[in-house]
């Protein structure tokens, strides 16, 4: 979303009231949510900023608050029109409230580290002991919903989930639910290429080769659509493991025969579309495709997870938070060490 687009918002200084409509308000909500740090908006020509709390509250800023100790100090109000797009976009009913807190799930650390761990043992049940099992039911036997929901919950607040009580079942239902589907028109051209090679009543050696490339070709595009669609780091990282994880299922289903690779790929549903058009496209190519992403996706993608790096700072990342009681004495001192340093100038 551009600054451009969210130019219809305005404040009457007058009556002290915003014009915002609701669509504004839950495509302001969505981009907020996407945000690393903080996202910039105008109102009235004057430049604004919001950011998500741990608590998925929203707080909207003029850019020059919070920027040094001097005006955190003495300028600790956010004025009339800041306070307005604050109400405005955390009022919303508990509907609304459940799809920004399922949405956000993935652009929190703690859930994003988790995950990663959750992908990381199900790699390890699956190339230590494909025989077991446990796994037999891979990708096929769901997780019953609410304990999935339960376990996805747990995940987002506690820094360490035990493995232990959960079945492998219970883990490649979590990750399923984190894989991503891309639009089966991005592929369009591939898919051309493909048609043409597949018409041919005999395939030369040549043809082999181009097929096997475009296959490449179609895992290298998924995996940039994914990058573009996902801007946040941690919520495109969780996607980008979950399509890691079916991979290794799916190379070593084909290299060991444990598993099918055939229901893994089934299972993954890669591509969708809501056109008529696209939707045939997908009966008749889908699955097709998502095997040439699993077959190709490269071997880096699965190498054993590493943690997400610690959050910067908020003064480094550009949110600043309000002073705290207990802090006082501290600016204070620091606000005489500043003064002095200028005096003596």
């Amino acid at each position: 979303m551009t600054l451009a687009q969210v130019s219809g918002i305005s404040w009457n200084a007058q009556t002290r009231q915003l014009a915002i409509d609701n669509t504004q308000v839950a495509e302001l909500r969505r981009n907020i949510a996407q945000s690393q740090a903080f996202f910039s908006l105008t109102v009235n020509d004057k430049e604004y900023r919001a950011s998500v709390d741990n608590n998925g509250k929203i707080q909207v800023r003029r850019n020059w608050e919070g920027r040094s100790l001097l005006s955190r100090l003495f300028k600790p109000l956010y004025g009339h029109c800041s306070r307005e797009l604050t109400m405005a976009l955390n009022k919303m009913d508990k509907t609304e409230s459940n799809i920004f807190e399922k949405n956000r799930l993935e652009c929190n650390s703690i859930y994003a580290e988790n995950f990663a761990r959750f992908c990381g043992e199900l790699r390890r049940r699956v190339e230590n002991n494909p025989g077991s099992s446990d796994l037999r039911g891979l990708f096929r036997e769901e997780c019953p919903k609410p304990k999935a929901e339960k376990i996805m919950r747990e995940m987002g607040r506690n820094s360490m989930i035990a493995f232990d009580d959960l079945q492998g079942t219970d883990l490649a239902s979590i990750v399923k639910r984190g894989k991503v589907s891309v639009n089966i028109e991005e592929m369009g051209d591939l898919i051309a290429k493909l048609d043409s090679i597949d018409k041919k009543e005999s395939l030369t050696e040549q043809d082999v080769i181009d097929k096997q490339q475009l296959h490449k070709d179609i895992a290298i595009r998924y995996r940039k659509l994914v990058r573009a669609e996902y801007v946040n780091p941690l919520q495109r990282q969780c996607k980008e493991n979950a399509v890691s994880t079916f991979a290794l299922c799916y190379k070593h289903a084909e290299e060991k025969g444990e598993f099918s690779k055939e229901v893994i790929s089934i299972c993954a549903a890669l591509f969708m579309s809501e056109t008529n058009d696209g939707a045939r496209l997908v009966h008749s190519r889908g699955n097709q495709l998502t095997r040439a992403v699993l077959s190709n996706w490269p071997d880096s993608a699965n190498r054993p997870p590493v943690a997400p790096k610690p959050k910067l700072s908020t003064a480094e990342n550009g949110a600043f938070p309000p002073v705290k009681g207990a802090e006082f004495g501290n600016v204070i001192a620091q606000l005489e060490s500043v003064f002095a340093n200028r005096g003596s100038v």
